[in-house]
């Protein structure tokens, strides 16, 4: 349950097929990023998962917690805005394709490295944190990958991203490009 005062922030990364669909909900307060829910929804290979029933299962999640909308990529976006309007919620755009993945991903990093995210014990978003990796570009920027695994790759992380590139507004430049080991 959110402190009273705090912010409350929703991102899901969504995979009806061959991933997962993963939603995260992040308490924001004084200036400090706290993961109180996380909701992981997993395809089989015969029976992939259905947009609508996912989308509004997380649009619920996310009214109940009083989240004043839902961030989420690019892939199925008509399809995310029509479920989460219905219920009231407005789809937050994430930042677009490979620099953006690369901005999000290095703020999220700062944010750790500074010790403002609390995550619970969760074996699986732990594992997700640790297997992410960063690679110089010939273009001075960087490249975010996560490894696919059994039902996906990094689906929980990428909503955990989301969710704090929503809930964090300030630039910094003075970031390494070593790995994020949240959960040591």
């Amino acid at each position: 349950i959110p402190t009273k005062g705090s912010q409350v922030i929703a991102a899901c990364d969504l995979g009806f097929v061959s991933d997962s669909s993963a939603l995260v909900i992040v308490e924001v307060l004084g200036g400090v990023y706290r993961v109180i829910d996380i909701i992981e929804k997993k395809p089989t290979e015969d029976n992939p998962l259905k947009p609508s029933e996912v989308i509004r299962e997380f649009a619920s999640i996310a009214k109940k917690y009083k989240a004043h909308g839902v961030m989420a990529d690019n892939h199925y976006r008509e399809t995310v805005r029509e479920y989460l309007e219905e219920a009231g919620l407005p789809l937050l755009r994430a930042p677009d394709g490979a620099s953006g993945k690369s901005t999000s991903y290095t703020r999220a990093k700062t944010l750790f490295k500074e010790g403002r995210v609390r995550l619970p014990s969760h074996e699986k978003l732990c594992k997700q944190l640790r297997d992410v990796t960063f690679r110089p570009t010939s273009g001075g920027g960087v490249s975010v990958s996560s490894p696919r695994g059994p039902g996906g790759h990094g689906d929980i992380v990428s909503a955990l991203i989301l969710a704090l590139w929503q809930g964090h507004g300030e630039e910094y430049s003075d970031i390494t490009t070593e790995e994020i080991d949240a959960c040591e």
